[in-house]
């Protein structure tokens, strides 16, 4: 008689009890112990991060130091409950060197993500999420190869056979980086848009708690460029110059084309999610004026014709 299958949490236990003495590459050694992953043990949704850090390590417990809060603040913001979540680290031990009296993380190697990553199969096996999401290098490397690049592989869902489907992002120590850079918050908003298209109002309590700021200031400058979209793009991005040389050689004119064949005004979106129409005040092109770009792709001496000639070109590519 076939014996029955042992719930997931269950299952999970008997993985940290014997995880806890693992000794497969020489991290144990410098370690406090193994921090093993916590949560919601039926959860679709796994987050895994690349490594525990100082506070982790000591307590025995994933995403409990500054890079938690963040992800805590975040999830939060998103309305996602933590606690209906799986949360684990592609490697189990810390890895760190020392500065001062200081611990400093230390980026593990390939051999030792290789090493640990039976438990995080065993975790998805006990588990079985629906969607993962690797925070960091490390994380995504550990479940889709050391080929895998970060910069340009986030923020896209992505299928691999025997994996649930994985979605891979900065790690939120990623922003702890960022917070002591000169001018952090535009860079931390640029990095948001270029993450996920747009800077949504779920970020701006995150950036502000980051930065020390308060919402209203982060929001302002979120509103006061035009560089930032509080909404999802459509599939092509137009933006249309209007500054002075422009406008002296008919972009005000164009403007009004542009606005009537797309039935959408600046910093908005067609209905159909075809096109994102913005202002820009100046591309550089002023010698070939008017000037447009169309998905970062520049154009000069742009006219009604010209225009609605990129359109048709787009939706045909569409069809």
């Amino acid at each position: 008689m076939k014996k029955p299958r042992s719930a997931p949490s269950t299952r999970i236990d008997r993985l940290r009890d014997e995880a806890a003495g693992c000794r497969d590459c020489p991290l144990w050694e410098n370690a406090t112990q193994t921090v093993f992953g916590e949560g919601n043990a039926r959860a679709k949704l796994m987050l895994v991060g690349e490594q525990p850090g100082d506070s982790e390590d000591r307590a025995g417990h994933p995403f409990i130091g500054p890079a938690g809060r963040i992800l805590d603040e975040g999830l939060r913001d998103a309305g996602i409950d933590r606690t209906q979540t799986y949360v684990t680290n592609a490697v189990k031990h810390f890895k760190w060197e020392p500065r001062g009296k200081r611990r400093l993380h230390k980026t593990p190697a390939q051999r030792e993500i290789d090493a640990c990553r039976q438990w995080l199969e065993r975790e998805m096996a006990a588990i079985q999420p629906v969607l993962v999401v690797c925070l960091g290098a490390t994380a995504a490397k550990s479940l889709l190869g050391a080929a895998f690049r970060i910069t340009q592989g986030r923020g896209k869902i992505l299928r691999r056979e025997g994996l649930p489907d994985v979605l891979a992002t900065f790690h939120p120590s990623y922003l702890l980086r960022l917070k002591d850079r000169p001018g952090a918050l535009m860079l931390i908003l640029h990095e948001v848009q270029d993450l996920l298209g747009h800077v949504p109002a779920e970020s701006v309590p995150i950036v502000a708690h980051v930065l020390n700021l308060s919402r209203a200031e982060v929001h302002g400058v979120v509103s006061f460029y035009h560089d930032f979209r509080p909404h999802p793009p459509g599939r092509h991005v137009i933006r249309l110059c209007r500054a002075e040389s422009c406008q002296a050689t008919g972009a005000v004119a164009l403007a009004e084309h542009v606005c009537r064949r797309l039935g959408a005004d600046f910093g908005a979106t067609t209905t159909d999610g075809e096109f994102t129409l913005e202002a820009v005040y100046c591309l550089g092109n002023c010698g070939c004026s008017p000037a447009m770009t169309l998905n970062d792709e520049l154009y000069g001496r742009v006219t009604p014709e010209l225009f609605d000639h990129l359109v048709a070109e787009r939706k045909a590519s569409r069809g």
